[in-house]
């Protein structure tokens, strides 16, 4: 289970954290407005609107009261549609995003819609596999403990430290 859901360091860590977006025309939200923020909430075209996949990802809502824990399962038990986002979406959505909606083209042929989830992820994994079998340790050398730095990217705050050795039978 834990390797076939990498979904949720896509939500932990989502390869964009923060994004915005200019309105093109007027237009409305359907809420965000008002004391309560219940109410539309009016967006005049030309003005920038920020928003946090990062904050996104943690809504309880959707993902319930532990959003910080490493819980694989929890895909198990939720669907949460737009409230996931680690491509981003609309016409600048991530290229990797564009990737995936060709492979879902492929797959609405045979009328199997997670096959293009589960190629991309393979591919990753494939890619991952192929590039361990060149060393035989891959060594955590980071002296303190992860700190997440949040910017426009999610990163470590004191970088990440890897020691690899090279496979004997590629030496």
């Amino acid at each position: 289970m834990y390797l076939e859901k990498e979904y949720l360091l896509l939500r932990l860590y989502p390869p964009v954290a923060a994004n915005q977006r200019t309105a093109a025309v007027d237009t409305f939200l359907p809420h965000g407005g008002g004391d309560d923020g219940k109410s539309p909430l009016s967006v005049p075209r030309g003005a920038s609107v920020g928003y946090s996949v990062y904050a996104m990802h943690r809504l309880q809502e959707f993902f319930g009261d532990e959003v910080d824990e490493f819980r694989p399962e929890r895909w198990i038990e939720i669907k949460p549609k737009a409230a996931y986002m680690p491509f981003h979406a609309g016409p600048r959505t991530c290229l990797g995003r564009k990737f995936i909606a060709s492979l879902r083209a492929l797959s609405d042929k045979h009328n199997d819609h997670w096959l293009a989830e589960h190629l991309s992820l393979c591919l990753a994994k494939y890619s991952t596999i192929r590039l361990l079998q060149y060393y035989d340790c891959v060594e955590n050398r980071n002296v303190q403990p992860w700190q997440e730095k949040l910017g426009l990217n999610c990163t470590s705050r004191h970088g990440v430290k890897v020691g690899l050795t090279a496979s004997s039978h590629i030496r």
